[in-house]
């Protein structure tokens, strides 16, 4: 989250005007406290220099590639609406491929995904964190406490969601759960 002023707990969040870019960051501003207003990313920057906004849902380097750090001086890392990057393709268009053509767009997708794991988990922090550093943002991780609190005030939607999905949702729920399990939220290691 970039703002204006630090977001370090559920207080902060009081009528804060908020840049949201989808129906998913504007429900996790709405829930949280705050006010979502609806902007088309690529005029967030503008929004938050004339400050028709206080703050903007955005990942770290996303911030950095729209040059918030020239407006903005705090950034809270908590983790919230993941990013994707994804490859999809018609399921009939898939099965009329020949299988050594399904494999190797398997393999190929599998190599891109890899690499591009490894920028973001080698590479963007720390040229991010430069940036930050240059332009004198404060980077704020959200104690696991206080992110505890936060993701209860989200549970509903959260679970709304699932649901609606219905057996698939609770597939993703599973995976989800694992995987949070397995990779907990660790504020003290500092990446962005």
């Amino acid at each position: 989250m970039w703002s204006k002023k630090p977001i370090k707990n559920l207080e902060d969040w009081k009528g804060l005007l908020t840049a949201s870019v989808s129906p998913v960051t504007s429900t996790l501003v709405k829930d949280l406290g705050g006010s979502p207003v609806t902007i088309v990313f690529f005029e967030t920057y503008e929004a938050l220099a004339k400050k028709t906004v206080d703050a903007a849902a955005q990942s770290a380097h996303g911030g950095v590639v729209f040059s918030f750090p020239d407006v903005c001086k705090y950034f809270t890392a908590f983790f919230s609406v993941p990013a994707s990057a994804g490859y999809s393709i018609n399921l009939d268009v898939w099965k009329k491929m020949p299988p050594h053509i399904q494999k190797i767009l398997q393999e190929e997708t599998a190599r891109a995904a890899d690499w591009m794991a490894n920028v973001m988990v080698t590479e963007l922090p720390d040229s991010d964190l430069k940036v930050f550093k240059e332009k004198g943002v404060t980077v704020y991780y959200l104690p696991k406490a206080e992110r505890d609190k936060w993701a209860k005030q989200l549970e509903p939607y959260n679970e709304k969601q699932f649901s609606s999905f219905g057996e698939l949702g609770q597939k993703v729920k599973k995976i989800a759960d694992e995987v949070n399990k397995k990779y907990p939220y660790m504020p003290d290691k500092g990446i962005l």
